[in-house]
């Protein structure tokens, strides 16, 4: 397998047809690929210093394979792949349209296809992790700790033994089983998608569900696909606040803002970014800002000519009381800065699951062919010094899943978390404002 693409939440990217090999879609007139050297070239153009040093000597090792490419998808698989190569995160092309690639390769849309369940990579077992209340997946009678065995007739096996060869770290394989199987599990609207899983009595079943629209609000950027914004807000046991972010983008701010507004009085909060790609790194000061009482950074991004910071000042009524951050594997970019600004000055706790490790600010332009090509413009350390590129957050309180754990507690991250902070409560009963 030659490359393992991401879905197209933040970062425009392949769907999971191209990346197992499913599908490809042959070169025609009709759906013509103009000079691959020069696509190569254009984004050589955008690359500054040993990054474009290093693609110029990847243009001469992929020169003969890029040019006898035949088919669509092999021709950015192979872009993608010399792409990856650079060895940094936000560096991916998409090709310029579904019409060019094909009926089997989809755009994937947040938008479309609602399930309500959320799988993960498990002791190599594609697990179902978190399932939503009166979802489809819930009223079918998936729960937490069930295990995939195939959807839409791809094997769960044969994708974790690809993964297995792949030369990344284990939180990129893990994040990329995540959001390729996620894709799958993804629906046109109206349409069904058929699975099967092995329940927690060990029978293995079959599961038919239909997709729904996503709840949340669309939300559209620059060259980004509209994107549903979603926030999850809720109470657990009367005592916690429960805040869920789906994105960075614009319509989030109002929508958290007033979240805090709901759960101002409650004992502890907890912000939930796993599955969370991240979004537009200026949202991340503004809800920072909403949680703190003291000016503080998040960190800054460096750029060949200069620097943008990311300064947090306290917002209007904050919630000041014991705030814990959600992640996982899931959780990339503005979140990753988010988390581990709150967390290197003490403002919260991390609970979770170590996340991607991908933070470098990053543009999407359209080439001359229509292809639209993400790359970074900068890297980005935190206040305290931390690279987090490559690295991710680590939490504070690791939760190691297991299908066992999964099966009796359910969102055993999310547990964990709630008992955190009610023991900071109980040695420090001080009610928030």
């Amino acid at each position: 397998m030659r490359h393992e693409h991401r879905r197209r939440l933040l970062t425009l990217i392949l769907t999971l047809a191209v990346a197992f090999g499913l599908a490809a879609e042959p070169v025609t007139e009709d759906a013509p690929v103009v000079d691959r050297l020069r696509v190569v070239d254009q984004i050589g153009e955008r690359l500054t210093g040993d990054m474009r040093e290093k693609w110029i000597e990847l243009r001469r090792e992929f020169a003969d394979d890029l040019q006898a490419t035949e088919e669509v998808n092999d021709l950015y698989n192979l872009l993608n792949e010399m792409l990856e190569r650079l060895g940094l995160s936000h560096h991916m092309i998409e090709p310029p349209g579904p019409e060019d690639a094909g009926d089997e390769m989809p755009e994937f849309d947040m938008g479309r296809g609602y399930i309500g369940m959320t799988v993960q990579l498990v002791d190599d077992r594609m697990l179902v992790v978190r399932v939503d209340s009166e979802s489809p997946a819930a009223k079918a009678g998936i729960r937490p700790g069930f295990e995939l065995v195939s959807v839409r007739g791809v094997q769960m096996r044969e994708v974790v033994e690809r993964l297995e060869r792949h030369p990344g770290r284990l939180t990129q394989k893990r994040y990329f089983a995540t959001d390729g199987v996620s894709a799958l599990l993804s629906p046109p609207v109206g349409e069904t998608v058929e699975l099967v899983a092995v329940d927690g009595e060990g029978e293995s079943r079959e599961y038919v569900l239909e997709g729904l629209e996503a709840p949340g609000t669309t939300s559209q950027v620059g060259n980004l696909p509209p994107l549903t914004v979603r926030v999850e807000v809720r109470e657990l046991d009367g005592e916690l606040g429960y805040i869920h972010l789906s994105i960075f983008m614009p319509a989030v701010l109002p929508l958290f803002n007033s979240a805090i507004d709901r759960l101002r009085t409650k004992r502890g909060l907890i912000l939930d970014l796993r599955g969370n790609p991240g979004g537009m790194g200026m949202l991340a000061s503004p809800i920072a800002g909403k949680l703190v009482e003291e000016r503080l950074s998040l960190g800054v991004s460096r750029m060949p000519d200069g620097e943008i910071r990311y300064p947090v000042f306290p917002q209007p009524a904050p919630y000041l009381g014991p705030v814990a951050i959600l992640v996982d594997e899931s959780t990339g970019s503005t979140a990753e800065i988010l988390a581990a600004g709150l967390q290197e000055v003490g403002r919260a706790l991390v609970v979770g699951r170590q996340t991607l490790g991908a933070v470098m600010p990053s543009m999407i332009i359209e080439l001359e062919n229509g292809a639209k090509l993400q790359y970074a413009v900068a890297d980005f350390v935190t206040a305290g010094g931390t690279i987090l590129e490559g690295r991710g957050v680590l939490p504070d309180l690791p939760v190691e899943l297991t299908r066992d754990l999964l099966l009796s507690r359910g969102d055993a991250i999310l547990q964990a978390a709630a008992a955190a902070l009610l023991d900071l409560k109980a040695t420090n009963p001080k009610d928030p404002p």
